[in-house]
């Protein structure tokens, strides 16, 4: 993931506060070794995150979202790294982004019966065309989500976008279907 929820997309490690500079003059952070299992260990490669991320990584960051939101829970952080290999195996394209597979994962948990409310803050809303912020504007009883850069020259809602995907990924992965607008009502 990227933005304030970024860790190493390789093993999931946090990222430092202090910025180390590429030869472009490109700020990136280097993973660290704090709070992760201990079986992470952080490569010291320079990131600032990625849009998609190893399962790995995934896993590493649901542990450490979860204990933060609650007292550990090994029958949910079992059941989502499962999860999680499982929503990385189902296909190709946007879908694998770390944010879809991310609401996915979400969805799959809370239909177990876990409590999973929490995941909301520890994952960020991104453009599916560009990967940039959005925007969000009231329209009657919802929400629409338009890209800050505007990258298509459009001011089109990209939410279905990013819901489909969402739905479409927990179907291939789950083989139980979801209704993209039923997520969309759920979590944004």
């Amino acid at each position: 993931m990227k933005g304030s929820n970024a860790f190493c997309p390789t093993t999931g490690a946090s990222l430092s506060e202090e910025l180390h500079y590429d030869d472009r003059g490109r700020a990136e952070r280097v993973p660290i070794d704090d709070d992760s299992p201990p079986d992470v260990e952080p490569t010291g490669e320079l990131t600032n995150g990625e849009r998609c991320s190893s399962a790995t990584a995934l896993v590493v960051h649901f542990r450490r979202s979860r204990n933060a939101s609650g007292p550990a829970d090994e029958s949910i952080d079992r059941a989502a790294a499962l999860a999680i290999r499982r929503l990385k195996r189902a296909g190709g394209g946007e879908a694998v982004w770390d944010v879809v597979v991310w609401y996915a994962l979400a969805e799959r948990l809370r239909r177990a019966g876990h409590d999973v409310e929490w995941m909301g803050s520890h994952a960020e809303w991104r453009c599916p065309v560009c990967y940039g912020h959005l925007r969000f504007h009231p329209v009657g009883d919802g929400v629409i989500a338009r890209c800050v850069t505007d990258c298509r020259g459009d001011p089109s809602d990209r939410g279905e976008r990013i819901w489909n995907a969402i739905a479409a990924r927990y179907t291939a992965a789950f083989d139980d279907a979801v209704v993209a607008e039923t997520l969309r009502e759920r979590w944004w």
